[in-house]
Order: structure tokens, then sequence, then C-alpha cells
């Protein structure tokens, strides 16, 4: 697998492997809220919270800007 991922739900980790974060997320509930964090391809940190099966940035909060 391509990458590694670090799942956070609550206060369980656990860490999975998968080819991209899209095929990742399959794999997960999508009624629950979980934190991802891993490494890009360019070799930056990332750091996700996946909600109802869609995921957005950590810090991202206003949800009324364009990007």
């Amino acid at each position: 697998m391509r990458y590694k991922y670090k799942i956070t739900e609550g206060d369980q980790t656990t860490e999975k492997e998968a080819m991209s974060l899209k095929k990742m997320m399959k794999g997960l509930d999508p009624k629950k809220t979980f934190i991802v964090e891993y490494t890009n391809k360019k070799g930056n940190s990332q750091k996700k919270i996946i909600t109802n099966g869609k995921h957005s940035d950590y810090n991202f909060t206003d949800s009324d800007a364009s990007r």
C-alpha cells in the first residue's frame, strides 16, 4: 500500500494502509466521526476530519469561505 493512515475515533487510535484517502474512507463507518493523519506524496503532514463519510481540513472552520 502507498500510504499509512493514523485513524483516531474518540480515544481509540488505529493504523490502516491504503492507496488513497478516498479508498481508505470506504472502509470506515459513515455515521461516525474520525480524525485521520497521514503524510501526502510531497511529504507534508495532513490532518483531516471525516464526518458523515466526507472529509474536510482539520483546521478549516468557516464553511462560507471559498477556496
